[in-house]
């Protein structure tokens, strides 16, 4: 593990998964892993997570100056105020070198209070390609009024964590002075070994049976956000020409329905499923069955699940969202095609399908960039850097 920073760390997040403690015990979620690193790097780190009233939620402790605390907030609106007021609790208590704040939106505003009457430094992390996108904003009404909240917290925060140039450069575009951006991967990378060493041949035979020769696979959250339509669509078009080809859409979210009566309506019965949403232990084995992974996003952050198809060894077929080309290299690891053509990417994904050889390679180039570019221990290294330069303790 990197060394410790030596900095007292506030953060304030909105991943109810790390206020349940049971979980913590159990070593289950990537979410507590991460935040059990980011205590090693620093001289006190304290979680502070929104959470609803409930009696599952209550304080822990894990080691010196390390805790998770919940806001127990009676509603949304009055998280900020319950972030706030237990982060002023803990700065009196034990003081604190800087403030994270997990989005630019409610966190936001509670870390920018305390940098503006504690005068804590402040940064705040940006994920998602949110502020300044189209598609985003288009989502909903509530999306559009907090758009200008979190573009006016970006331009008073000390360092902003983004996951890729093209939202630094939105946020750039916005106000933000550019030099206090930081392009770190959400999580600060990825372990690339569980999925480089995964063995996908069982499951692989299981779904291929005697019917199928490839597996195009998507996994992630089945939200408007992925435009899944356009990805099933793709799908028809490929599987008549080759109909010996498995869609596999593996997720859960509230297109679930939608996309479900979609199979019918685009012919796809025989050529797409749509498994449940599968656990962090059992995705590498999905990653190494298929022949290669598809995404049809409007807009994203960096794409986890197209970091983790690199590290598998798979070639990719993306649209052009956030963080696509900082990880598909264009006819080298993958294709990059234009948001909503299901033709451009049934077109990519037959080509791939077209030539096995080709693409085996492609997918090595792939895994050999995500090794070099996304190294779990490098990229807390950086963290740690951005540690430092908000708290002003050393020089970018």
């Amino acid at each position: 593990m990197t060394g410790s920073s030596g900095l007292k760390v506030i953060s304030i997040g909105l991943d109810l998964t790390i206020a349940l403690e049971d979980h913590a015990k159990g070593s289950r979620g990537d979410a507590h892993r991460r935040q059990a690193e980011y205590a090693e790097l620093s001289a006190g780190y304290t979680a502070i997570v929104k959470t609803p009233r409930s009696q599952q939620y209550r304080p822990y402790y894990w080691g010196k100056g390390h805790a998770v605390l919940p806001t127990l907030s009676a509603s949304p609106l009055q998280f900020p105020p319950d972030a706030y007021r237990l982060a002023t609790e803990v700065y009196r208590k034990q003081g604190a070198d800087l403030v994270v704040a997990q989005d630019p939106f409610s966190t936001g505003l509670a870390g920018y209070w305390l940098k503006r009457r504690l005068g804590i430094p402040l940064c705040i992390q940006v994920h998602n390609d949110m502020i300044g996108c189209k598609w985003w904003m288009r989502e909903s009404r509530a999306n559009r009024l907090m758009e200008p909240l979190g573009a006016w917290l970006i331009r008073r925060a000390d360092t902003v964590q983004v996951v890729s140039h093209t939202i630094r450069d939105r946020l750039t575009a916005r106000g933000m002075v550019a030099e206090r951006a930081w392009n770190i991967m959400t999580g600060a990378g990825i372990d690339a070994r569980q999925f480089e060493n995964a063995d996908g041949s069982a499951l692989r035979a299981q779904l291929l049976g005697d019917r199928y020769r490839h597996i195009a696979l998507f996994m992630g959250r089945l939200v408007k956000q992925k435009d899944l339509p356009t990805l099933m669509r793709a799908a028809s078009i490929v599987a008549q020409k080759s109909p010996d080809t498995l869609f596999l859409l593996v997720g859960d979210g509230d297109e679930r329905a939608y996309l479900e009566r979609l199979v019918p309506a685009l012919g796809l019965e025989t050529n797409l499923r749509l498994p449940n949403g599968v656990g962090p232990e059992e995705a590498p084995s999905y990653f190494a069955a298929c022949d290669l992974f598809v995404m049809s996003s409007v807009y994203e952050g960096k794409a986890r699940a197209l970091v983790e198809a690199a590290c598998a060894g798979k070639p990719i077929v993306s649209t052009a969202v956030s963080g696509a080309d900082e990880v598909v290299d264009e006819g080298e690891t993958g294709h990059i095609v234009p948001l909503r053509d299901p033709s451009a990417l049934a077109d990519r994904i037959l080509r791939l399908l077209a030539d096995p050889e080709k693409a085996a390679g492609m997918g090595l180039r792939g895994r050999a960039l995500a090794r070099e570019r996304y190294d779990r221990q490098r990229n807390l290294a950086e963290m740690v850097r951005m540690w430092e330069a908000t708290a002003g303790t050393a020089d970018r």
